[in-house]
């Protein structure tokens, strides 16, 4: 029987590298501080104990423990250990192309850059094995452990991130959405898939990523699919492709509905629109 939900072609993490800098931790002294200054990486961290104040050009945040914050680069930043009750933190600093990507997935930015992760969690143990990786200078496999360490704090994180409350009416996470919808119909558009497949794909409702997207492209996702098969079926009208075969191509098994909408689209039928276009 054949699958309600389709496996699904995904290119979220279709990205490039992520490089790994440095980590660690610390148990600060009291009002111990950094900054202002700003950092040329992305910096993430973790605080396991204690309190402090994470400030931004444009906002204070208090911290405690089992919260966390990160750092962009090129923004002014300082952070302080609480007087009374100091924390404790680790931290991990990288970059790369494909960062950008993972902390809109998250939901971070410089305007939200705080999260909250369980202390006894896969986000803290991943965290610690990434530190211990990186006291072992002499190990050939170091580079390696520490590339595959850090994706999987950064995939623990995500999912810690995602696992706790978040604000659906943040705006990166709405950016991120519609453009996810994007890429699946792109990616898809050949295939049986419905609105329905996009939804369960990416862990929505139905109802309210038709909403997301009608607001920001202008139309709902099914007339935007409609839409985009029927361009892709009129690019293959140029070649020598039977109209059934273009059918198929792009994401109908039937060939009757195919030439009805293609028709309500261009206004002519299939084989109409190829003698007047000059095609095959």
């Amino acid at each position: 029987m054949q699958s309600r939900h389709p496996r699904i072609k995904h290119t979220v993490n279709s990205c490039q590298d992520i490089k790994f800098y440095y980590a660690g931790t610390e148990a600060c002294e009291s009002g111990q501080a950094w900054g202002p200054g700003v950092k040329d990486h992305y910096k993430i961290f973790y605080i396991h104990s204690g309190r402090g104040t994470f400030r931004t050009a444009a906002a204070e945040y208090p911290r405690s423990a089992g919260e966390g914050f990160f750092l962009v680069p090129g923004e002014l930043y300082d952070y302080e250990a609480d007087a009374d009750d100091p924390w404790t933190l680790s931290w991990v600093a990288f970059n790369g192309e494909a960062v950008p990507l993972y902390l809109e997935q998250a939901g971070l930015s410089y305007d939200s850059p705080l999260f909250t992760c369980p202390p006894d969690g896969p986000t803290r143990q991943s965290l610690q094995a990434m530190i211990e990786a990186d006291r072992n200078p002499d190990s050939f496999s170091r580079p390696l452990r520490l590339t595959a360490a850090l994706y999987t704090f950064l995939a623990a994180l995500l999912d810690a991130i995602q696992a706790g409350p978040v604000d659906p009416n943040r705006s990166s996470i709405k950016s991120y959405y519609v453009a996810q919808a994007l890429d699946f119909i792109e990616t898809n558009y050949s295939r049986s898939v419905s609105i329905e497949d996009m939804a369960h794909t990416l862990g929505l409702s139905r109802k309210y990523i038709a909403s997301l997207f009608k607001t920001a492209v202008g139309v709902p996702p099914q007339q935007y699919l409609c839409r985009y098969r029927m361009e892709k079926a009129r690019e293959l009208m140029q070649g020598s492709l039977s109209i059934k075969e273009i059918s198929y191509s792009v994401g109908y098994s039937d060939q009757l509905i195919f030439s009805r909408m293609f028709k309500k689209t261009f206004g002519y039928a299939p084989k109409e629109y190829r003698r007047k276009s000059g095609g095959v």
